[in-house]
């Protein structure tokens, strides 16, 4: 039996002879060749892992706002964001909208709703189309 694991951190090799074995037999191990190998595999599924993470966690960055887009819409929008503060209706809608949003966020759950808040928006989009070629004159929707 031959068994050969490369990878650019390690190397192990196991030696024997697997010619003309049925193809349900057995393979035996000694306790060095099994330590051996658990201790490689569980090196390589952990070298694995830590690309995945490390590539997960730089394809998350492109997608983050940059701080100075923040300050900017918090220099434009403060009036308004005042305003908004200042009517308890739209407060604690915007806390509750807010706090729903943090903890779908949070847990991970943001995939199974956007779907649904996409289709939400194309509705509102096709009812505004809508009312503004039924009452504004001179409106046509756009078509494609």
């Amino acid at each position: 039996m031959l068994i050969t694991i490369h990878h650019h951190h390690c190397s192990l090799q196991l030696t024997g002879n697997i010619h003309n074995l049925p193809e349900d037999a057995t393979l035996v191990f000694t306790a060095n060749q099994c330590s051996q190998l658990s201790e490689h595999l569980e090196g390589y599924a952990r070298t694995l892992y830590i690309e995945a993470r490390d590539a997960q966690e730089r394809n998350r960055g492109n997608h983050q706002m940059r701080t100075f887009l923040i300050i900017l819409f918090l220099f434009f929008a403060y009036d308004d964001l005042w305003a908004y503060i200042q009517n308890p209706f739209i407060f604690m809608f915007t806390l509750i909208v807010g706090g729903a949003s943090l903890a779908l966020w949070y847990l991970n759950l943001m995939q199974f709703v956007t779907p649904y808040l996409q289709r939400g928006l194309n509705e509102a989009v096709k009812s505004g189309q809508q009312y503004a070629s039924a009452y504004i004159p001179g409106a046509k929707p756009k078509t494609e």
